[in-house]
């Protein structure tokens, strides 16, 4: 497929980039989607405390599903001697051995739920950025509510639905032996222009700038590392590059980064980690403080032996197709 999309105009590309917006478009934001938004929303308010007795809620859900519906899980709580209705809270959760990739990836087909039927399961993939890629399943609903989280997120930092977005990938949408402009390709149905990482030398990293300006993009999102390539190409030519709003993800921000994306866009970026598998999720505030979405994902911090920093052990609470408890990515 790679090979034909390589091989079509940039009109060409710009459709089929466009026909899969709208594929994903309708997979993120199906019907139910508003209304785990607004749900979402309707909990920023919350206290610390009352956000953990909802999350302890949806995990003493999650759990008797597990037990009842899940072979894997079955077989675990009758070894260790768990009895299901012990697992009331977080803290409960230490009970379970810590899940790895590659226990699941040794016996997928144990970790899916029999109370779902695999029609109507949808097959996901991770990016590998946490290590190996990762195959695993999930059904629409919770689709829908990982990304009504991440909205919220989005949202609660002044980020609208449908705004024009300057991405910064990891994708080959522009094939790499081009060595012209443009060096993104346009996916309509999300409102999105989407650059290649691939063509970033010192001489078109003006020609990215100039196409953000001349479209009026005032939302930068994608990778600290390529979005701190532009700032200090907007630094070192002395233009002036003013954005609304700057979000990054998948990477750790680096303070240097931090200190040139400010300098260059003249606003603070915003911090977001999701994992595909929604295992955990962290959102930073209007405030820049760095929070667990605790109404979405039951979060652990394991320190390690060395006393230096600390795994994350994670639990999706809306996943029921393919259940992962106390899962460590």
């Amino acid at each position: 497929k790679m090979k034909l999309y390589n091989r079509l105009p940039v009109l060409g590309q710009n459709l089929v980039c466009s026909y899969e917006g709208r594929r994903i478009n309708r997979t993120r934001y199906g019907e139910a989607f508003w209304r785990r938004l607004n749900e979402y929303e309707s909990r920023s308010g919350w206290s610390f405390e009352r956000l953990c007795d909802y999350h302890d809620t949806r995990l003493r859900n999650l759990i008797r599903h597990c037990f009842e519906t899940v072979p894997h899980y079955t077989k675990l709580f009758n070894e260790y001697g768990i009895n299901p209705e012990s697992v009331k809270t977080l803290e409960d959760l230490k009970l379970l051995p810590i899940l790895t990739k590659q226990v699941v990836s040794t016996d997928p087909e144990s970790f899916l739920s029999t109370a779902i039927s695999k029609e109507s399961m949808l097959t996901m993939h991770t990016s590998g950025t946490t290590g190996s890629g990762f195959i695993f399943k999930t059904t629409n609903e919770a689709v829908w509510e990982q990304w009504a989280v991440w909205w919220r997120y989005r949202r609660a930092i002044g980020i609208q639905y449908g705004t024009l977005c300057a991405h910064m990938g990891g994708r080959s949408v522009v094939p790499i032996d081009r060595m012209s402009p443009p060096f993104f390709r346009w996916n309509k149905p999300g409102n999105q222009m989407y650059f290649s990482t691939y063509h970033m030398s010192q001489g078109n990293l003006p020609n990215y700038i100039e196409t953000i300006r001349k479209n009026n993009a005032r939302w930068l999102h994608g990778y600290p590392s390529a979005i701190n390539l532009r700032a200090e190409c907007v630094l070192e030519n002395g233009i002036r590059m003013d954005l609304d709003v700057v979000t990054i993800g998948a990477e750790n921000l680096l303070e240097s980064q931090r200190i040139n994306i400010r300098n260059a866009f003249g606003v603070e970026p915003y911090q977001h980690y999701g994992l595909s598998e929604a295992s955990a999720n962290f959102s930073e505030d209007r405030e820049h403080i760095m929070k667990v979405d605790e109404d979405f994902c039951a979060v652990e911090f394991i320190p390690r032996s060395d006393g230096g920093e600390s795994d994350i052990i994670g639990t999706c609470l809306c996943n029921y197709a393919m259940p992962l408890l106390r899962y460590a990515t």
